[in-house]
């Protein structure tokens, strides 16, 4: 039994919750359902959530040093208050030896701008009342035994508490009533009767009638008539404190009223002036060109998209694109959808070329990993390597058009595989390293390579996972690999016997090949392409089902360039952090700042702390790391773990930092601002594989509000849809993309008539693309604020 614990993206992980799958197949599993003829239940309830395996729907997790694993309990009782992420046993389990609680029930309640809070109910035994003392009480034993965040925000007594046939407490049930007020059909309770005392709770009522403050405090903005006055939650802390976090000299309002509309303004953590800006040189040469006032970033921004067509082609010129042929006209719509168009019609250019363009002695790429290991190449050095890579694909029978997959960690040789596969007009893709032999099958299948590069091992957190034991697999179930490449990180595998992987070789014996007779590399070609020729080959994160394969063009550059000198204001010799596995849309988009001389520090496993004792700040002091993006469940990690800058940490070079990949929280940015970097532009970026991870924009010049994604990207006219389809703000609704845009892919691998994307992202609201994103738009800040996937695709 092949057992992961998977993360919400359905990565394998160790040391963190996830929920428990089996990868294989095994007789221990039942055939059916009863009366379920079409397995329709079956699929719904365990195989609809990470397609391919089963999902238990358990909590767990996998200790990495034990290998043992840790049951939490059931995965749909996972809590979510303030961003941070526990359980419901983790609250059973503190309070167990409660003397007074004879049985408690603990659920989660989302609010309608998308924050949640945990609500405990209480069943007192005989004897015993229900006091704030004791209420108190409760809240101090769980922060004693877990954490202060994990403290539920309201606990309630109640007389009942419901449980199935089966005798498990129907969390899911109750949340649903909470969430309501109405209670849904239920057919397998052993006391139905209890549900209807979880409606018309006041307090539980109230959350969604009041703006609540970004830490501990709750601030009451429209009274409910259901409470005099003060929040029940607030009554109580008021009389009980309990004790602030680390960063309460931030636990201030994180909305204030308007007095002018219905609508909020978050607080302001950056508003600062930061001359000479790239963007604002932008702007400047925009206003002058085109004879039009434009006095602030959302005025370029309205220019942009009324003028899309010759926004993109001054992006064009701005980057100074390398071409052998330029473009007979920027846009030539082809048909009524969004998606039929031609974007630089006759344009002859490479990808590679662009890259490679800098080819002197200075340092293009830093590695680092977890053990401790560094290495330096030189922009000549990596000419020199792709240069032979290509080679060797040629000389091995790559074409323009055929696929080269790659199951690797984020190592220099995967840049260089993917500038040699450009360099002729290939297509690079692959599946995360972290993949097991089914996942990461069924990912080079739909590829259908030609070529497959891999590491032999990598080590993440501690734990070394052994790619090369996966190769096997993946190689029998797809017949178009011609050829695999295995680096070996490890002197074992030199002399290991790799015969039972068709068509193997170690990756010196590869690029032998690419060398002629005399030992010498032919010169590296680039084959001058059109502008939508394939490129990357990315997948999807699966949330609506099998990852989709979206096929970007080349002609991403101009888009992932201007992210790189427009709106995270790097220039030659600034170094970027990437810890982003090799497999994810973030990683390609990365590479792309070597066009622009930055410096790419590509890091290898966990970026919280290397076997050196480094932390992530530590990395940062050591490299002089002047921009990142962080996922947010590594922000999360940071706090809850106390992961701060040490007494030696030097800071000064980081001036750009960006929070993405789930909803961010105000207390993401409260902990960068307070305890990593005061003077730091901290930021929510939003993105997606489908735009290549440019949704969002930046500007130095404009305020940041908390919990706020700062502007949309110029170019992309982006909307919040109701059902309708109208435009709104201060309502949540669908995030739409209005105008065509060269930032989203040309079709999904094999949807050879785009039925596939159509219907997925364009046949909702006919004429826009629907990224199947739930959003929020502040009328007054006009910043944008990610709920989450839509709710038709949760």
């Amino acid at each position: 039994m092949d057992i992961h614990c998977y993360d919400k993206e359905g990565n394998s992980i160790l040391n963190a919750r996830g929920e428990m799958v089996l990868s294989t197949p095994t007789p221990a599993l039942p055939t059916q359902l009863w009366k379920d003829h079409d397995n329709s239940i079956m699929k719904e309830t365990y195989l609809s959530k990470y397609p391919g395996v089963w999902c238990q729907n358990d909590c767990i997790w996998i200790n990495s040093a034990t290998g043992g694993l840790v049951v939490i309990g059931r995965s749909d009782d996972t809590l979510i208050q303030n961003g941070d992420r526990f359980g419901a046993e983790d609250i059973y389990s503190a309070i167990r030896n409660i003397k007074e609680i004879q049985d408690s029930i603990c659920v989660g309640q989302q609010k309608d701008d998308g924050d949640s809070r945990a609500i405990l109910f209480i069943i007192m035994k005989k004897g015993y009342s229900f006091t704030p003392e004791f209420r108190e009480k409760v809240a101090r034993k769980i922060d004693e035994e877990l954490w202060y965040k994990c403290v539920p925000q309201l606990i309630l007594e109640t007389k009942e508490i419901p449980y199935n046939i089966n005798n498990k407490k129907m969390e899911g049930v109750v949340r649903k009533i909470i969430t309501t007020n109405q209670v849904p059909p239920v057919n397998n309770i052993r006391n139905p009767e209890c549900l209807q005392d979880y409606c018309n709770i006041p307090e539980v009522l109230a959350y969604n009638y009041n703006i609540q403050n970004c830490s501990l405090k709750i601030q009451i903005v429209t009274p409910s008539p259901l409470l005099p006055g003060v929040h029940a939650q607030e009554r109580f802390r008021r009389r009980h404190p309990l004790p602030l976090p680390p960063t309460s000299n931030v636990v201030e309002k994180c909305y204030v009223k308007n007095e002018n509309a219905k609508s909020y303004v978050p607080q302001v953590l950056w508003n600062k002036m930061v001359s000479n800006t790239s963007l604002e040189k932008f702007r400047k040469h925009i206003q002058g060109k085109f004879k039009t006032p434009l006095e602030s970033y959302w005025d370029l921004y309205k220019w942009s998209i009324e003028n899309f067509i010759s926004y993109w082609e001054e992006i064009w010129h701005y980057l100074e694109i390398v071409s052998s042929n330029p473009y007979d006209q920027v846009y030539r719509k082809m048909g009524d959808g969004l998606l039929e168009c031609e974007w630089f019609p006759g344009a002859k250019f490479n990808f590679a070329e662009n890259l490679l363009k800098i080819r002197d002695s200075r340092v293009a790429i830093i590695y680092a990993d977890e053990y401790g290991n560094e290495e330096e190449v030189t922009f000549a050095e990596m000419y020199e390597e792709v240069k032979l890579y290509a080679a060797a694909f040629k000389k091995n029978g790559l074409k323009k058009g055929e696929c080269v997959a790659c199951y690797m960690s984020n190592r220099k040789e995967a840049v260089f595989t993917f500038l040699a596969s450009a360099s002729m007009g290939a297509i690079f893709g692959g599946p995360q390293p972290y993949f097991g032999a089914l996942q990461a099958t069924n990912m080079v299948q739909t590829m259908a390579p030609k070529f497959l590069i891999s590491i032999d091992h990598h080590l993440d957190s501690g734990v070394e996972y052994h790619n090369i034991d996966h190769l096997e697999h993946i190689v029998d179930s797809t017949p178009s690999l011609e050829k695999v490449i295995i680096i070996p990180s490890k002197s074992e595998t030199l002399s290991r016997d790799i015969s039972n992987i068709r068509n193997s070789c170690l990756l010196g014996d590869f690029l032998s090949t690419g060398r002629t007779a005399d030992g010498n590399v032919p010169d590296l070609e680039f084959d001058q392409l059109p502008f939508d020729n394939p490129l990357v080959l990315n997948f999807t994160s699966g949330t609506t089902g099998f990852p989709k394969a979206l096929v970007h063009s080349a002609g991403t550059l101009i888009s992932q360039l201007s992210n790189v000198v427009l709106y995270w204001n790097l220039k030659c010799g600034d170094v970027i952090y990437s810890y982003h596995p090799v497999g994810w849309t973030l990683w390609d988009s990365f590479v792309v700042c070597l066009a622009w001389g930055v410096k790419l520090l590509l890091y290898a496993g966990n970026p919280v702390f290397n076997w050196k004792g480094h932390n992530l700040w530590g990395t940062f002091s050591k490299f002089k790391v002047t921009y990142t993006f962080l996922v947010t469940s590594l922000v999360d990690k940071l706090e809850k773990q106390n992961i701060v800058p040490g007494p030696n940490t030097n800071l000064d070079s980081l001036k750009f930092l960006t929070i993405g990949g789930s909803p961010v929280k105000p207390q993401n940015y409260f902990f960068i601002y307070n305890e990593v970097k005061k003077d730091c532009f901290v930021c929510s970026q939003y993105g997606a594989s489908e735009s290549f991870g440019k949704l969002s924009g930046f500007d130095l010049n404009l305020p940041v509000y908390a919990g706020e994604i700062q502007t949309p990207a110029l170019g992309m006219d982006i909307h919040c849809y109701d059902e309708e389809g109208n435009s709104v703000v201060n309502k949540r609704g669908e995030m739409v993309v209005a105008t065509p845009t060269p930032s989203l892919p040309i079709h999904i691998w094999k949807d050879h008539d785009k039925s596939i994307m159509k219907e997925t992202y364009l046949s909702r609201y006919p004429g826009v693309w629907c990224q199947n994103d739930e959003i929020w738009i502040n009328p007054v800040t006009r910043g944008l604020v990610v709920i989450g996937r839509s709710p038709q695709h949760r």
